[in-house]
């Protein structure tokens, strides 16, 4: 398992996308941002970071 991957956790109420209109709605929102985050090279790379929480188990 590789760590150090940058990732991000999207949250939307699912009232808000509980329909077509909801689910169309959310995602003129969100895929236009996600396209244009998925182009920049350096969120595609390996990244580690010390934890401050202790090393790392593999």
């Amino acid at each position: 398992m590789e760590t150090g991957i940058a990732h991000a956790l999207i949250e939307v109420r699912q009232d808000l996308i509980g329909d077509d209109s909801g689910v169309a709605e959310w995602d003129a929102r969100l895929a236009p941002i996600l396209a244009n985050l998925n182009t920049r090279p350096d969120l595609h790379e390996i990244r580690r970071y010390p934890s401050r929480t202790g090393p790392y188990t593999f």
